[in-house]
């Protein structure tokens, strides 16, 4: 009996207030579940000795701090290279390696004083790389999405829910400016306010390219999103923050462009 109150309490503290808990078909079960885990590992451990359990941790715990230091030390290395060459070597690799080693390096940079922002833009660049022939010859769907914080401060555009703000193309901010080349290119703009929006977004229109803009750590999640599933071009804000902030338009065309139809944007011609 102590052992069920120890258990129950463990897991589920509302026993203490509500006793009938202890009743409900899926409280027993889990308490039948640990109870029999606990009297199997007593059985086991009678028969195996601790010596080799204490060896068998020892040698766990060395091969997990390898592997961890091993690729930390090549992360570390590929964003060196990275950072002085502006090139990706083994893209599908530095892909992988950052998706797994994405916080300790992290960490490793900001105790070495370094930018730790090189880890996002290597991963960023990397995963580029490495989906940008599916991109290319993906079909219909396409989906670009557009952090609502471009927006100019005076903007009208109107709100739709689980679609975001429709664009009016009233000239103020730099999103006018793309509404042709994702018109030709059969892409539908999203003016989005935070990634649970997304989330719903790609459940709905199962888009088959996506392009996406947005600061680093927004990018980031993103990508560990949709990796493997959809094929997606990003490209980084220039200057982050709450509202007015910027992307170079010319690159987000050049992305949008590489799914057919080579738009280019007329220039103002100076008087």
């Amino acid at each position: 009996m102590p052992i069920i109150f120890y258990q129950t309490v463990l897991f589920y503290p509302k026993v203490l207030f509500y006793p009938k808990v202890l009743f409900y078909p899926k409280v027993l079960f889990y308490l039948k579940s640990i109870l029999f885990i606990s009297s199997l590992t007593n059985k086991v451990m009678v028969y195996i000795p601790y010596e080799f359990l204490g060896k068998v941790f020892f040698f766990l715990i060395m091969g997990v701090g390898s592997f961890l230091i091993l690729g930390v030390t090549f992360t570390f290395l590929f964003v060196l290279y990275f950072y002085k060459t502006k090139k990706i070597i083994f893209p599908s690799f530095v892909s992988i390696a950052l998706d797994i080693f994405y916080a300790p390096s992290k960490w490793l940079f900001e105790i070495l004083k370094l930018d730790s922002s090189l880890i996002d833009k290597s991963f960023i660049e990397a995963s580029n790389i490495v989906m940008l022939d599916k991109f290319k010859s993906a079909g219909v769907p396409r989906a670009i999405f557009i952090p609502h914080c471009m927006r100019n401060t005076d903007c009208k555009a109107s709100f739709v829910l689980k679609e975001g703000y429709i664009c009016t193309a009233c000239g103020k901010c730099d999103i006018a400016k793309l509404k042709k080349a994702v018109e030709i290119n059969h892409f539908k703009l999203y003016i989005v306010p935070g990634g649970s929006m997304v989330k719903d977004i790609l459940t709905k229109a199962r888009p088959k390219a996506l392009i996406a803009v947005g600061c680093n750590v927004e990018l980031i999640l993103g990508l560990r999103l949709v990796m493997g599933k959809v094929p997606t071009q990003v490209v980084p804000l220039l200057k982050a923050g709450c509202s007015n902030t910027a992307v170079n338009i010319d690159k987000v065309i050049e992305k949008i462009n590489l799914c057919g139809i080579n738009y280019k944007p007329k220039k103002k011609q100076i008087k």
